[in-house]
């Protein structure tokens, strides 16, 4: 009754065969999506992607001044003081208004106290 019971070792190559034509299937499926991608695109036109964008063709020359030095961010700046400043509406019907921040923080800081 002893029979000996030991495991078939397995082939130690892969079929190259299959590899191969797994290889070509997946370049195939590539060169395929990569035309219909460039197809839906809109690639095949003659004006650039640019253009139909309604991108300039130039690119201007970039701002490197310090914001908070210049004039347009001193500007932002007073602007976005005083909207932090003001009392408002932002949707009447729904009952949300806009108050001067400082006065928000009291009543937030108020409001954890209570509790």
């Amino acid at each position: 009754m002893s029979e000996d019971f030991t495991p078939r070792q397995e082939r130690d190559e892969l079929p190259r065969r299959t590899i191969l034509g797994i290889a070509g299937a997946s370049i195939a499926i590539t060169l395929v999506s990569l035309f219909v991608a460039r197809a839906m695109l809109g690639g095949g036109s003659k004006t650039g992607a640019n253009e139909s964008a309604g991108a300039p063709q130039t690119i201007g020359t970039v701002e490197q001044t310090l914001v908070n030095a210049s004039r347009r961010g001193l500007d932002l700046r007073a602007e976005q003081q005083k909207q932090l400043q003001r009392y408002g509406w932002v949707d009447r019907d729904a009952g949300i208004a806009t108050i001067p921040i400082d006065r928000a923080m009291d009543l937030v800081v108020r409001q954890e106290d209570r509790r």
